[in-house]
């Protein structure tokens, strides 16, 4: 008896030969996964938009405190796009599987177009001849449209996937170039205008001219021997092993190139789609700080906690005044802005906590608090970057205290604003803010918007 080792294995082209008879017997009825994968890919994905936008306002508060968050940025954005992309492609290749499926039982009824019984004149007879042709044909015209389409979906995600690897690794390969100079963090990009940037772009440039124009470099004899080393390179940094073979599977037959050329138009018109607005209402303003406008997100009880907008607002709890006769006012932390002014202007203070990535949990690394640092000190620093007014009248007295605001899900300072003297009627709220040029570390106080309040 031989050793399951030393049996004889099959030759290579009989392996091919059971692998194609295998997946020949599986692509006839693959129609029935497409729809099954398309179907709960819709609705998992349409679910799955809400919990994504709420990432975005994550990535905005992180983005407050460190300009690091761009490299996040990069992954989230092209992932929003390929989301939406997605789901309008399997949207689209449910359609014309539906149409397929009609076409199909409408045969078995009816069979082949019967030209003759329709008694059309000789013009529109042979137009139609012409341009339909037979039921069958028409078919497969629509199971091949089919197939393509439910392919190009998984192109288009992973080519967005790729755009993100892309931008992902030359801008963390930036990052920390500009971290060994020295360069400042309010100033770190992730494509800089140095060399190293400049060379990134061209070359991701030449790279999509060629994926958009279905590999017009690879095909011309003079430029295999400096683009082929840019197309590995390019190769690694995009993931494309994941889905070169079915891109190209796609782009060898017309159809599949006339989709393949029109995927980069299919992105710009997703991009234009989500951008549109129509703009109503031309008698109407509504203009930021105006004392002759409400705006909900000023007010807590009226904003969305998810705007981006409410991150950098000054905000009231609401805009009447309660049983208790206070107003509570909201100044959020922006690191990012705030901490160069604090360091400036106290160039001792000890930080409250040490800020960066930490382990809390079953490996503990890192300290996140700093027990040297003064509480009261850190109050004075921060609120001291703040005015507050009440009808043009500045509040003397300093009584800030540190919040975190629950609904926004943001640090910040709060103010309990006693105004049982006010006499009933319309007042204004606002909030000087300081800040510094960058160039000549001078300070300044920006006026804060008015925010209306009813007594």
């Amino acid at each position: 008896m031989e050793e399951p080792s030393q049996r004889p294995q099959p030759a290579p082209d009989d392996r091919r030969k059971k692998l194609s008879a295998w997946l020949d017997s599986i692509q006839q009825n693959s129609w029935e996964l497409e729809l099954l994968v398309s179907g709960f890919a819709i609705f998992l994905l349409i679910g799955a938009l809400e919990p994504y936008y709420t990432l975005e306002h994550q990535l905005r508060l992180m983005g407050l405190e460190t300009n690091y968050a761009l490299l996040l940025t990069a992954l989230y954005y092209p992932g929003m796009i390929s989301l939406w992309m997605l789901i309008g492609s399997l949207i689209l290749h449910v359609l014309f599987r539906g149409l397929w499926i009609a076409a199909i039982g409408l045969r078995y009824v009816s069979g082949d177009i019967d030209h003759d019984e329709l008694k059309y004149q000789d013009r529109f007879r042979e137009f139609l001849q012409k341009r339909i042709g037979h039921f069958d044909d028409y078919i497969e015209r629509l199971e091949r449209s089919c197939s393509i389409t439910f392919s190009v979906s998984f192109v288009v995600i992973f080519a967005m996937i790729s755009l993100a690897s892309f931008v992902f690794l030359i801008g963390s390969v930036q990052v920390i170039i500009q971290i060994i100079q020295g360069t400042r963090e309010d100033n770190i990009s992730l494509i800089g205008d140095d060399i190293f940037g400049i060379i990134c772009l061209i070359l991701g440039l030449l790279y999509f001219i060629d994926f958009a124009t279905v590999g017009f470099f690879k095909r011309k004899s003079w430029t295999q021997r400096w683009y082929y080393p840019i197309y590995r390179v390019a190769g690694w940094l995009t993931l494309a092993r994941i889905y070169r073979p079915l891109y190209h599977n796609l782009i060898d037959n017309r159809f599949g190139r006339r989709l393949g050329r029109l995927l980069p138009l299919f992105i710009v018109v997703v991009l234009a789609a989500s951008s549109l607005k129509y703009v109503r209402s031309p008698y109407f303003s509504l203009e930021r700080g105006d004392t002759t406008s409400i705006r909900a997100e000023q007010y807590d009880d009226l904003a969305n906690p998810k705007s981006w907008e409410s991150l950098w607002r000054i905000s009231v709890d609401s805009r009447y005044v309660g049983p208790d006769n206070y107003i509570e006012v909201f100044a959020p932390y922006i690191p990012k802005e705030h901490d160069p002014i604090i360091n400036y202007k106290h160039p001792d203070l000890e930080p409250g906590r040490f800020t960066g990535i930490k382990l809390d949990g079953a490996i503990n690394v890192g300290e996140p608090y700093n027990r040297r640092a003064k509480t009261d000190s850190l109050l004075s620093a921060l609120s001291g970057l703040h005015k507050l007014y009440l009808n043009d009248s500045l509040i003397e007295n300093n009584l800030w205290r540190f919040y975190h605001h629950p609904s926004r899900n943001q640090n910040g300072l709060i103010y309990h604003l006693p105004v049982h003297k006010l006499p009933i009627g319309e007042h204004q709220i606002r909030v000087e803010r300081q800040w510094i040029v960058e160039q000549t570390d001078s300070l300044f106080w920006i006026p804060g918007r008015e925010i209306n309040i009813y007594r």
